[in-house]
């Protein structure tokens, strides 16, 4: 039996499953301030569109929790929004807080 020498056999090259992986420290943080920016967008126009439906569907609001039937009997609450928005904040948060790096380059690349 021939055994192929193991020190002649071209291998292909194992590349990660994770595009991050083959991004240079500068590639990730222009990527990471790209999604910080297009959330921080959808927060605003999040924000905009809620204060228009507030505004539209409550022209006189009352004091307290305003709802507003819709099909099935469902109620819409706008309180939802602002706890999505909220728990979003604080993931953010968290992930800053757990990698202060990120941080720190993302500041002196954008000073720099």
């Amino acid at each position: 039996m021939n055994w192929v020498d193991q020190s002649k056999a071209n291998w292909p090259e194992i590349k990660s499953l994770n595009p991050w992986d083959n991004m240079n420290e500068d590639q990730l943080l222009l990527e990471w301030q790209a999604k910080k920016q297009a959330i921080e967008t959808a927060k605003a126009e999040e924000m905009d569109l809620r204060k228009y439906i507030v505004a539209r569907e409550f022209p006189k609001p009352s004091e307290g929790m305003n709802t507003r039937s819709l099909a099935m009997d469902t109620c819409s609450k706008l309180l939802l929004s602002t706890i999505i928005i909220w728990l979003i904040t604080i993931l953010l948060k968290l992930l800053l807080r757990n990698y202060p790096s990120l941080v720190t380059q993302a500041q002196l690349l954008l000073t720099g």
